[in-house]
């Protein structure tokens, strides 16, 4: 492919490293962690590691900081929406998109409705500020949370800082500072300063110190609210979208239905590389026969789709596509070791965007590495079939054997791609 670069490009979907690292930056508690870092950057390449960023990013320092309750609640809401996204990125495609395309639809179809939600069912559990307020784009989230906190209190509004921190020297004038600054908005406040903030409440209000405890969590969530508006911006207005998202008493929307119809009308724009590419899907299916000169005729058809592929697709959203259709020509032209890094490509490319075809590809991939006992490209694919919770071959599990499975696969191999569908002109030497 010679458009610019694609294997740099971001997939339409953001991975779920993406998701967590902007979810861990928002609640302030990501620190320096890399494994969330890696799987932004790589992908999914260790199923393993979800289970423990949620407790290592989320749970426990909100534990240690806020209250266990909180902590269960944002963790409930965070599990929520881990299985909705992977149920989309495993269904929905959007093959004809890139990540502007997606994540304004995102933010207010997925993201804006969640955030409601949690808002909402927040104000139900606990008191808290008015939400009217909290969603004004013109007021600071954080100032609002702390202009609710010394209404509570029967403090001056703006004279917590002074209440806090009486002395204008020393550490006092710094904590004081900060205070003001946070309501301002800048920098967002810390964790670590947050909890010191709690402490000196509950000090300076001896008989309030449950509404600090209840102030806390309010200033979290202001604090990751004012970051996802910051991170928002230049693709929608977060937090008007949350405040209609709150007003209205309306269904969900299908985000599915929405993305499928802006996926085909960017599609359209590409309708002669969608057409040759569904009609050579068509020739390379693998259970239909072939007859003698099917192979040369599709060797060709495939070399012109590239290049067609190649001439259009400026953002090379369907190169996945053509990666998939190569590797199934080397598989039926019995050429498996070839078909190798074709189906690697597919499976890489095709991740956060192909919806339903990347299980299929994952499937070949998987069958195809453990035929050639490809244990590391066999791993690689495992983990990412567990990731999303996609299912491959029911022997197939975390604790599982790898050389027991890829035995087991390999033993069935003509499962997934029958010899009969085969080129007649293949050699069929297994390579």
């Amino acid at each position: 492919m010679t458009s610019p670069a694609h294997n740099d490009f971001l997939p339409p979907f953001p991975r779920l490293g993406e998701c967590y690292r902007l979810l861990s930056n928002a609640l302030g508690t990501k620190g320096g962690d890399r494994d969330v870092d890696r799987l932004a950057r790589e992908g999914d390449y260790d199923w393993r590691k979800i289970p423990v960023l949620q407790q290592r990013l989320i749970s426990r320092p909100l534990r240690d900081k806020s209250s266990d309750e909180f902590a269960d609640y944002v963790m409930a809401t965070v599990e929520v929406m881990h299985e909705e996204y992977i149920g989309m990125v495993r269904n929905i495609s959007v093959d004809a998109l890139t990540r502007a395309d997606t994540l304004p639809v995102l933010i207010e179809k997925c993201y804006a409705p969640r955030a409601a939600s949690f808002l909402l069912n927040l104000s139900q559990g606990i008191s808290g500020p008015n939400l009217n307020l909290l969603l004004d784009t013109d007021r600071n989230p954080i100032d609002v949370v702390f202009t609710w906190l010394e209404q509570e209190l029967g403090v001056a509004s703006g004279q917590l800082g002074i209440r806090l921190y009486p002395e204008s020297v020393g550490e006092n004038k710094n904590y004081r500072e900060y205070l003001k600054r946070w309501r301002e908005g800048e920098p967002l406040p810390s964790l670590v300063s947050i909890a010191r903030l709690q402490r000196e409440l509950q000090e300076s209000f001896p008989e309030r110190k449950s509404l600090a405890g209840v102030f806390i969590e309010w200033l979290i969530t202001a604090r990751a609210l004012a970051f996802f508006e910051a991170r928002a911006e230049s693709h929608a207005e977060l937090r008007r979208l949350i405040f209609r998202e709150v007003l209205a008493d309306a269904p969900p929307v299908d985000i599915g239905l929405v993305l499928s119809h802006i996926n085909i009308a960017s599609g359209n724009r590409l309708q002669s590389v969608c057409m040759s590419g569904l009609l050579l899907f068509e020739d390379l299916k693998l259970k239909s026969s072939k007859s003698q000169g099917d192979m040369e005729r599709t060797r060709l058809a495939l070399e012109q789709f590239r290049k067609l592929q190649e001439d259009q697709d400026q953002y090379g959203v369907g190169v996945y596509f053509t990666e998939w259709l190569s590797g199934r020509w080397h598989i039926l032209a019995g050429d498996f070791q070839r078909a190798l890094p074709c189906y690697e490509e597919a499976v890489k490319l095709s991740l956060y965007r192909s919806g339903k075809n990347l299980g299929q590809i994952l499937k070949e991939a998987v069958f195809l590495a453990a035929k050639q006992k490809k244990l590391p490209m066999y791993k690689r694919l495992k983990h990412l079939a567990l990731t999303l919770d996609i299912s491959i071959y029911s022997i197939i599990d975390g604790a599982g054997d790898n050389q027991r499975e890829i035995q087991l696969l390999a033993s069935n191999f003509d499962l997934m791609f029958p010899e009969r569908g085969r080129f007649p002109e293949s050699r069929m030497s297994e390579q």
